[in-house]
This record gives structure tokens, sequence and C-alpha cells, in this order.
């Protein structure tokens, strides 16, 4: 309709059509019954066409098309004990892929990385002002917030003044120190200790500094014993166990909330 006057329009025939809660697929419903519309023109010439009206949109929302950002698929993890803890992880953006298509799930855990997942997990923004006071932690490295971040909350330390050694792998027993440490900061409820860990045969290798640090994150759950039942305080930690760690850690804190 194009014309300036006021009119009222009746549909012989009308058809309802509806959006799924998908947003993708419609159904239409061609057994309604008829109805009429009220058109009014305002500000419009002679000749039928609008002069200067703005076109206002509809009241109408429709629901969006776009699809959920989706957690990348990893073609390495397809098979993994960890897949679906890994998968999680990620989703929750503690970690990143090693590359679009790979996680490395089987990786080593660097002091980098280590410092970094904790801190995307604790929230800690990545646009700090400030700048790291180790030589060997570059301003545009991706870690260098963190690294700021955990040294400033006493979550991490370096190997001396000037070096924090960003490449390193991390223990098993060094992790649990980080996380108490993080714990700790946060002021988040720690659990008594108990003597359940001394248990598994190799309980005298764990370092001194570490006995209590993990003696607690294995009383949490988030540490346990291998298939074989070492503990390996010095084994290397790998990139699914700590996917898995994290996802522990965010189940204990929710308990004690």
């Amino acid at each position: 309709y194009s014309g300036s006057a006021e009119r009222t329009i009746s549909l012989e025939e009308s058809k309802i059509v509806t959006i799924d809660e998908d947003s993708k697929t419609t159904s239409g419903d061609t057994s309604s019954a008829p109805f009429t519309v009220t058109i009014k023109r305002s500000g419009s010439s002679g000749s039928g066409g609008s002069s200067g009206d703005t076109q206002k949109d509809p009241d109408v929302d429709v629901p969006s098309t776009e699809e959920p950002a989706s957690t990348p698929i990893f073609t390495d993890i397809t098979n993994h004990w960890a897949k679906d803890n890994i998968e999680d992880a990620v989703a929750k953006q503690y970690f990143n892929g090693t590359s679009a298509t790979t996680f490395s799930p089987e990786g080593a855990v660097t002091r980098a990385m280590g410092v970094t997942v904790l801190g995307r997990f604790a929230g800690a923004s990545d646009g700090t002002a400030s700048t790291s006071a180790f030589n060997d932690v570059a301003p545009d490295a991706y870690y260098e917030p963190y690294v700021v971040w955990g040294t400033n909350h006493g979550v991490v330390k370096g190997i001396s003044a000037t070096q924090f050694a960003p490449d390193q792998a991390i223990t098993r027993e060094q992790i649990s120190a980080m996380i108490i440490r993080y714990l700790e900061s946060a002021n988040i409820p720690l659990p008594t200790a108990t003597e359940e860990i001394k248990t598994h045969s190799d309980y005298s290798k764990i370092s001194d500094y570490a006995k209590e640090n993990m003696t607690l994150c294995y009383d949490m759950g988030l540490i346990n014993g291998h298939a074989n039942g070492l503990l390996a305080p010095q084994g290397n930690l790998t990139r699914a166990e700590f996917a898995v760690i994290m996802l522990r850690l965010d189940d204990y804190i929710a308990s004690v909330a």
C-alpha cells in the first residue's frame, strides 16, 4: 500500500509463522482466522510516496540465527581418556589449543602455561599495566601479564631475582604448591590435612616444601595417584592432567563457597 490516507485491509487468508527455540526451523499455520490491519500514513505527499518519514523497526524481536561459539575440535584428543575434561576446560577458557586443531594432551605444562591457566581461572586481567621484573619474560609474551599477577599474589616465584624460566616444565608437586598459594591468596578455605596420602609408597619422595601442599591437593581430590599407585611428585605434569585438575578445583571451590 502506497497511498496517503488511512486504510483498513481485511485479510481473507492469513498465515502465522513461528520460529522454534533452536532459532533455525520455522513452521506455518495457514488455518488461522482472517484478521484486519489498519495502516496510517503521516507526513506523506499526495502522490502516495513518503516525504521525510523515518522507517521504524518492527516491534517484534526475531531471534538470532547465529550459531553460538563452539569449542575447537582437536584431532589429537579423539580417543584420549581426558577428552571430555579437555573440552570442558577449553570451553571455560582456561586453556587454548597448541594449534587450531591440536591440544597436545601429553605435552608438558610449562611454568608459563601453569601461571597463565591459574590466572585465567582466577579471572586475572590480561591487560595489566605492570611489567614483569624477570628479564626472560618478554613484555609481549602471552603469559607476561599472568606472571605479573602470579608474582604479585605470591602464587609463583622466579627461579632467581631476574629469571622466571617460563619454558621449564612443571612437576606435580610444583603445581600443588602453586594451587595452594592461589587458594590462600584468594582466601578460599582449605581442608584439614589427613594422613591418607602417606599410603602411597613414594610419598617420601615429595620435596619437603611441597609435602603439605600436595597433601592438601590430594585431600581435595585434585591430585590422585597413578594407576600403578605412585604419586610421581617429581613427574612432569601433562596438559591433560592439568585440565582435569582445574575442573576438580572448580568443583572444590563451588563446594566450599
